[in-house]
């Protein structure tokens, strides 16, 4: 059977394979930006700011002073566990600058979770925010990794010894008689071959693994977003920028976008609902970036109409797929702004949905991206008719390098060439995008294949629901799994009458879908949806999948006794 092949709309771009990032941004204003525009802030009163022209100078000086303090050298790892802040965004291209590895840890990761970043990211240099540094040297002191020893740093603070601190206080980053570096020169090699960053996977099976993001990957990021939604990313643009510069969609809007485009963010070093809407106020940001939670919270926030969004002109939903209802809600609420999703994961970059079709197509994630290909295939990797759902295949210029130190998990996720997503989407007539759900979160009931992100959209709508997710049960007696749902009612709705008010909505809800798709597993109130720092519900850590893990544990167990 021949292969169907979907391709973007908009023209290839051309992604050079000889420039590193440093030199890309050095050669290229695609926005004729000047100099003295502020291009990143610190949200907080006496935030730090960098203009396009500082950034650059500043990340030659940094990257001088990396290599001169540290005696670090190309292809060495720097990992880097702090808040967002512009001394974070400085240090990621101070690195490059000199062709080492900026590696990104989220910091709420705990010194269990970073003795893993730290055995397979192997990094020379680990900088970190001074009120991190117990939890770093606690990961560190078990790991007895060979012939590593990485020195720890402090990302700005108030160090006595300001050499062990980025960037030291006696340098000036923008002093224009400070000794600069020479930008790393792959104008003789291959930029695919070369890691820029690292960026650590969601970790849905298994531990966490570590994206390397090559040069060319991340010059991919620039020129495929820009010129697929060019009225988003461009130097007029302002946001209020919340996301962890160590996830992907952190790392790429937050940090690689902006001094290419010039575009102004304002950076919150942790999320706060109410300092985040204010925030947008207050700067008068044209672009919402969020995650879903963000979404639902401002879609229910009852003292919306007192806060002025009048400047802003689009949200934008990354981290998974907004719920139909709260977008409509959203629509509803701030007359005339556009609200879009896109699709991509750590591994890469995929598609977009522009402003124009935010209404006609609400729910889509857009288009394809410029230069990338997708294919929708079956369990047997046939490809399924237009319109049929199926496991998306990815080739694009944004797909990764590889999983650092783990050759076995970089195999798995290729096929032919091909990126195996792991996830369910599926292609219309007009070449929209549309998601429907992980691969294998996906629920089979007697044969059917149930979403769980469908089944959340109609709990969502419910007018006593703030959020829902829905897992699968299995029923030895059917031998079958079924759909069970967790949510949170309204604050309003007391406990003494959530019982009732639960099965009102389970017998509204079972009105309203397929008879395989009814909620035969229950439904239960939760006081917390379980979500990672993204804002993405995680249905593995729901009460009914930690039930079946620990009674299959346990089977394990006396089968081995």
């Amino acid at each position: 059977m021949a292969q169907r092949i979907y391709q973007s709309i908009y023209p290839d771009n051309h992604v050079p394979t000889n420039l590193s990032v440093a030199q890309f941004l050095l050669r290229y204003n695609p926005e004729d930006v000047t100099d003295d525009k502020v291009i990143l802030q610190d949200l907080d009163s006496q935030g730090k700011a960098l203009t396009y022209g500082d950034f650059r100078h500043g990340a030659a000086v940094g990257g001088a002073v990396l290599v001169d303090a540290f005696n670090l050298s190309a292809g060495d790892a720097v990992l880097v566990v702090a808040p967002n802040s512009v001394n974070w965004a400085l240090l990621a291209h101070s690195v490059m600058w000199f062709g080492g590895t900026i590696v990104g840890v989220n910091p709420v990761a705990t010194a269990q979770d970073l003795k893993h970043y730290i055995a397979i990211s192997t990094p020379t240099l680990i900088v970190c925010d001074p009120s991190l540094r117990d939890r770093v040297e606690e990961s560190l002191s078990p790991l007895n990794l060979s012939n590593l020893k990485p020195r720890i740093i402090e990302l700005g603070g108030e160090s006595a010894d300001s050499s062990m601190q980025f960037p030291p206080k006696q340098i000036d980053t923008q002093d224009r008689n400070r000794k600069v570096l020479r930008p790393f020169d792959l104008s003789e090699k291959d930029n695919r071959k070369h890691a820029a960053a690292i960026v650590f996977s969601s970790g849905t099976t298994g531990l966490p693994k570590a994206v390397q993001l090559s040069h060319h990957n991340l010059i991919g990021h620039m020129l495929c977003t820009r010129t697929a939604n060019p009225e988003m990313y461009n130097s007029a643009s302002r946001e209020v920028f919340y996301t962890s510069f160590a996830h992907i969609f952190g790392m790429i809007s937050g940090i690689i976008v902006p001094p290419y485009v010039g575009s102004y963010i304002a950076m919150m070093r942790q999320f706060n609902y109410d300092d985040f809407v204010h925030g947008v106020a207050r700067t008068k940001a044209t672009m919402m970036r969020m995650v879903p939670s963000t979404a639902i919270a401002i879609a229910k926030d009852p003292a919306l109409d007192k806060i002025d969004l009048s400047s802003a002109d689009t949200i934008l939903c990354a981290g998974a797929t907004l719920q139909t209802e709260v977008v409509e809600r959203l629509q509803h609420l701030l007359k005339g702004v556009a609200i879009v999703q896109g699709y991509g994961m750590s591994e890469g970059s995929v598609a977009g949905l522009r402003a124009s079709w935010s209404v006609k197509k609400r729910g889509s994630v857009g288009r394809l991206y410029p230069n990338v290909s997708i294919r929708i295939v079956d369990e047997n990797l046939n490809d399924v008719e237009p319109g049929s759902p199926g496991e998306a295949l990815l080739r694009a210029p944004t797909v990764f390098m590889g999983y650092k130190n783990n050759e076995k998990g970089t195999s798995e996720s290729f096929v032919d060439g091909w990126l195996r997503t792991g996830d369910i989407l599926s292609m219309d007539n007009d070449g929209f995008l549309w998601f429907i759900d992980r691969k294998k979160e996906m629920i089979k009931v007697k044969g059917y294949q149930v979403a769980p992100a469908e089944l959340e959209d109609i709990l969502g709508s419910h007018p006593d629901i703030l959020e829902a997710a829905v897992c699968a049960i299995f029923d030895k007696s059917q031998q079958s799994e079924f759909p069970i749902a967790y949510v949170r009612l309204q604050e309003s709705i007391l406990e003494k009458h959530r019982h009732r008010k639960l099965e009102e909505v389970r017998i509204w809800f079972d009105g309203k879908v397929s008879s395989f798709k009814k909620l035969r597993g229950g439904i239960h109130h939760i006081d917390e949806i379980p979500k990672n720092p993204n804002g993405k519900v995680v249905r593995s850590q729901l009460p009914a999948r930690l039930k079946a893990e620990a009674a299959l544990a346990k089977t394990k167990l006396e089968a081995k006794l």
